[in-house]
């Protein structure tokens, strides 16, 4: 949500999914300088980080505008 604030983007630009990305792999990167390689850590770590993230950018880029338009 940071991200989204500074770079005033919309969840459906993917901007603020990228961002997700990038930390995500940086806190990777830690967890193999720290713990060595453990593949299945990371790729379950990788994929729970990054579901909620891209189910919302999805959900931007679907919506019917109709719907918030009216509210």
């Amino acid at each position: 949500m940071l991200t989204r604030l500074i770079t005033r983007r919309p969840y459906s630009s993917f901007i603020p999914f990228l961002c997700v990305i990038l930390a995500e792999t940086c806190n990777e990167i830690l967890d193999y300088l720290a713990y060595g390689w453990r593949p299945t850590d990371t790729y379950f770590d990788i994929a729970n980080t990054l579901f909620w993230p891209l189910m919302i950018s999805l959900a931007e880029r679907v919506k019917p505008a109709s719907i918030y338009e009216s509210l």
